[in-house]
């Protein structure tokens, strides 16, 4: 009798736990935010659709031939095959010089390279699948984010959420070893901004874009972490507008997952326009999408809300096409381009 009281509590828990989560996450969009979005077109129905198992912890890149899928054990790789749909899984065999633990680390697949960013042990693996060969770099602190801009630079980034600060270093290849270029712990600083965000290399413009989770101001910053551009994304919100948020501990996310496409910035708000009807925007999700070049804001178009879920996980294939990981393991490949296009040049 105990223990189903027990299981009775910690059902109804979880369930106000989930609901005052979504009132807070929602907090900004019962009053007006003060911005319209203009959109391209109605929205864009996925051109394929599945459902993945429940290990799947984020897409970690594609080619022309997969879609591969970081899990929750660091060690598996789901791949979904482009032409026959099927998924099979990969195991990677980290090498044997070292002992990874559990925790925090997120992966990344990029032309038969796998590269691995164990967080909490200061350590980023590059396992090449064909060669079956390693390279293991150390770096000299821990970081929260990690990001390979190419073979030879990466990115990390340490933020430290008592005191409002992160900590960005980037790293060259040179022989077998890793060695840290430029630190520094300003980059972002400047009074009321958030560090927490996502982390983006633009090829085309050779430039690292910062995209904050709970602000609306994006850096843009070269290998040498010299600020190149910032602007602003196209809600007027800010943490010091919101008068219900009480201290810097209790933030609401503005900007949910975000993507990058040659020089387009596309993110998933987490706000409602003041041109958008309850109706449209709680069965959708709206994409801003920007103008990197530039800093501007060049229009939005939704994509259909899964089952109440947000978006877990965000990219786009070489291609062009947006590939989009659900919460609830519903993965999406949308060609939004076919109707894009013409807007984006």
């Amino acid at each position: 009798m105990l223990y189903i009281y027990k299981i009775s509590i910690a059902i109804v828990s979880g369930t106000l736990i989930i609901f005052l989560l979504w009132q807070v996450t929602d907090m900004p969009n019962k009053n007006p935010n003060h911005f319209n979005r203009t959109f391209f077109s109605e929205a864009v129905k996925p051109a394929f659709t599945s459902q993945l198992p429940i290990i799947t912890k984020a897409i970690a890149g594609s080619d022309s031939n997969y879609i591969y899928f970081s899990t929750k054990q660091f060690s598996k790789l789901l791949i979904l095959n482009r032409d026959t749909t099927t998924l099979g899984s990969r195991t990677i065999n980290w090498s044997k010089d070292i002992h990874l633990e559990s925790g925090v680390f997120s992966i990344s697949v990029h032309q038969n390279n796998v590269t691995l960013f164990a967080n909490n042990q200061q350590l980023i693996i590059n396992e090449n699948i064909d060669r079956q060969s390693s390279s293991i770099y150390r770096t000299n602190s821990r970081f929260t984010t990690g990001l390979q801009a190419n073979e030879q630079l990466f990115l990390t980034q340490q933020s430290n959420a008592y005191i409002n600060k992160t900590l960005f270093t980037t790293y060259l290849v040179r022989g077998n070893e890793l060695n840290a270029l430029y630190q520094t712990d300003q980059l972002l600083m400047n009074g009321d901004i958030s560090t927490h965000g996502q982390l983006f290399f633009s090829s085309q413009l050779q430039l690292f874009i910062h995209v904050p989770y709970y602000h609306n101001r994006i850096v843009m910053f070269d290998s040498t972490l010299r600020i190149r551009r910032t602007f602003n994304t196209l809600d007027t919100i800010s943490i010091a507008s919101l008068p219900y948020i009480k201290n810097k501990f209790s933030k609401i996310i503005i900007n949910q997952k975000s993507a990058i496409y040659k020089d387009h910035l596309f993110i998933s708000s987490n706000l409602k326009a003041d041109n958008e009807s309850p109706s449209d925007y709680y069965h959708h999700i709206p994409i801003d999408v920007y103008d990197l070049s530039r800093g501007s804001y060049k229009a939005s178009f939704y994509i259909p809300i899964q089952k109440n879920v947000l978006i877990k996980s965000m990219t786009f294939s070489p291609n062009g096409q947006l590939l989009v990981l659900f919460h609830n393991q519903v993965f999406q490949v949308f060609d939004i381009f076919n109707s894009l296009e013409p807007v984006l040049q």
